[in-house]
């Protein structure tokens, strides 16, 4: 009979500690989707802010040919 006791008790110190290395798994696991979640929109804001400066970009190169065009029509020819 004390053996059983024991044994359950035995059991239910085990059972606890199953349940507290779930719970930290758990929360672990909780902390991982966010993370990865928060790390694609990162990814996505840079993309969109490189995407964004990249256009700035071209139409700088536009204007800056086009400013050179007009300035290479307005010298005086020799």
């Amino acid at each position: 009979m004390e053996k059983i006791e024991s044994d359950l008790k035995e059991l239910e110190l085990k059972q606890r500690s199953v349940a507290r290395a779930y719970d930290s798994v758990h929360a672990q696991a909780n902390s991982f989707v966010i993370f990865t979640v928060q790390w694609k929109d990162l990814e996505d804001h840079f993309e969109s802010t490189r995407n964004s400066l990249e256009a700035c970009f071209r139409e700088l190169e536009a204007r800056q040919e086009d400013i050179g065009v007009r300035e290479s029509k307005s010298e005086p020819k020799d």
